[in-house]
């Protein structure tokens, strides 16, 4: 019973939804149809709609019988109905349905010995129901159910059941989660792009990009290649530079330097044997997944799928700086501790503009 002034808190709409949540396999008869009124206000409860989310199904039905001394005695159907919603999550955990009348979430009933509780019945991405019929007996807390025979029978049908799940639910993901890293790879490059003429450098276009000036315009190293011309402004050592032009040979990178994620090759190995995280070729740098270091740092939720941590984008960033600040100075002219500054200057830079990355899903950004 509802005191009155608990009854003036609740609004139609929420009343509406408790009777959709807690009967939503009675709601789908066809000769059956609850309102909730109010004076003109009127609303029809209606049966949660699956169809609406995008995803594959897992539906099968159980009976649930014993056989003793050659008697077969039949309890009734077991039937569960999963849907995985492609990798987004609804907030609407599978729940156990007795009686036509929601009891509780699955997770949370103890009897329910399962060890698959967090990988099935508490994936973020998996809603649905497991209908008992009428065959259990809700506890008077609506809990957990009544330890019984019939019970017992029905938790070992659902925990056989639970391999053929796990797999149904692994099939869905590795399907969701397409191995496309070029947005991913795009947002790298740009961020890149911007450090070979970030600073206090003078540029300007020539055909098929941008190179520093020299103090004869001349590009003698090539298409990739030119000297560094300093304006004045800070150097890559703290010091101030002086307005006097001041030339050293570095390479500049513009559009040439690229990234690739490579998931499907083995870490190549070093003479000794060692497994790179990462190697240059041509004028990509390719980070292997699977190397071990890459794989820590993948942040894999309950859902399965790979997130991006805030420590894989500084370890990225460390990967391609590995081997961009070497292409980056063509000579020895800059100090080594100048080449260290640098290193770091343009860490800060890109993990400034590449900080939005941690959270989001490795492939789908």
């Amino acid at each position: 019973m509802f005191d009155s002034f608990k009854w003036k808190e609740l609004s139609l709409e929420k009343i509406r939804d408790e009777i959709e949540k807690h009967f939503e396999l009675l709601l789908k008869k066809d000769n059956l149809t609850i309102n909730v009124s109010k004076g003109q206000t009127v609303y029809t409860c209606k049966p949660f709609d699956y169809e609406a989310f995008a995803g594959e199904d897992y539906q099968k039905t159980f009976p649930i019988s014993e056989t003793k001394k050659t008697i077969l005695t039949e309890y009734g159907d077991l039937n569960i109905y999963l849907k995985f919603t492609n990798g987004k999550s609804i907030d609407r955990l599978p729940v156990f349905i007795s009686k036509n009348r929601r009891i509780v979430e699955v997770y949370k009933v103890e009897k329910l010995n399962s060890m698959s509780k967090k990988a099935i019945w508490k994936h973020p991405c998996i809603i649905g129901y497991i209908d008992t019929g009428n065959m259990l007996h809700p506890t008077i807390a609506r809990n957990d159910f009544k330890n019984d025979k019939i019970s017992r029978l029905v938790f070992s049908k659902i925990k056989d059941a639970e391999p053929e799940i796990s797999e149904f639910i692994n099939k869905q993901v590795k399907a969701h989660s397409k191995s496309d890293f070029s947005k991913l790879e795009s947002m790298f490059n740009s961020a890149i792009d911007k450090l070979s003429f970030d600073g206090n450098f003078e540029t300007h276009s020539v055909k098929g990009g941008k190179k520093f000036m020299n103090d004869d315009d001349e590009d003698s190293f090539g298409s990739n290649h030119s000297s560094l011309q300093s304006t004045g402004g800070s150097n890559s050592s703290g010091t101030k530079n002086s307005g006097n032009k001041r030339k050293g040979k570095y390479k500049s990178l513009g559009s040439s330097f690229k990234i690739r994620i490579d998931d499907e090759s083995d870490p190549v190995e070093d003479s000794d044997g060692k497994k790179k995280r990462s190697e240059f070729v041509t004028n990509e740098v390719i980070i292997y997944k699977k190397h071990q270091d890459f794989m820590d740092r993948i942040d894999v939720r309950d859902s399965g799928i790979e997130y991006i941590s805030s420590s894989l984008v500084t370890y990225l960033i460390g990967e391609v700086l590995t081997h961009y600040i070497p292409l980056f100075y063509e000579s020895k002219e800059q100090s080594d501790k100048g080449k260290v500054l640098y290193f770091a200057d343009c860490l800060y830079k890109m993990e400034n503009s590449l900080k939005n990355l941690a959270g989001e899903s490795i492939t789908v950004l």
